[in-house]
């Protein structure tokens, strides 16, 4: 009976961002028919909305977020865009065919989660991250990102190396913060100053 599975089995989401159902239908129209776009966005920490012209080639969800990918008619260029952050979509009649060597899935393979360098989407670093006491038993539980490897480094695996091959680092800023004590950035030094910074700004708010 239904009932007695709504007792036994649950699910409880993480946040997950607001979006237009009316927007997600016409943007997802627009890519199977591919159709241009036009919308006005605000970018993260942005102060005024501007308007895009996009050729959408893919809708994507990372981290219970929508984005849409594509390419920037202004700026020439893919980039990727937040629909909750999209208002005033209009579609265009003009068509436009999706390149042969486009792949989302490889587009999006080298970000941790959805920002990657539009200048330099094949490149990616190396990434070490060391994680003791409970936070290395979660890491040998989950996975975060298909290159993720997993090095022991005492008998017990309480302590454990943490590998990934990524491009940008901003998205592992947070990932690393949220062990707290836990977590000691190994390399490349960027991240480790980039998460030094972070925790000190931290430490001067409280």
């Amino acid at each position: 009976r239904w009932g007695d599975l709504d007792r036994a089995l649950s699910r409880k989401a993480p946040a997950a961002a607001k979006i237009d159902l009316k927007l997600f239908g016409r943007l997802a129209e627009a890519v199977l028919k591919g159709k241009e776009i036009e919308f006005g966005y605000r970018k993260m920490g942005g102060e005024k909305t501007e308007q895009r012209r996009l050729q959408p080639y893919h809708l994507g969800e990372v981290d219970h977020c929508w984005y849409v990918i594509g390419h920037d008619l202004e700026r020439d260029a893919v980039r990727i865009f937040a629909l909750q952050r999209m208002q005033a979509l209009k579609v265009s009649r003009r068509h436009f065919e999706i390149p042969d060597d486009f792949d989302a899935t490889v587009y999006l393979g080298n970000s941790f989660g959805i920002w990657t360098d539009p200048e330099r989407p094949e490149f990616t670093q190396e990434v070490r991250i060391e994680l003791k006491g409970y936070a290395a038993r979660l890491a040998e539980e989950r996975r975060w990102h298909p290159s993720q490897e997993i090095k022991a480094l005492n008998a017990k695996a309480t302590r454990v190396e943490v590998h990934f091959e990524v491009g940008r680092l901003e998205e592992l800023v947070r990932w690393t913060l949220s062990w707290g004590g836990q977590a000691k950035v190994l390399a490349p030094k960027e991240l480790r100053d980039l998460v030094a910074a972070e925790a000190a700004k931290i430490q001067a708010n409280g």
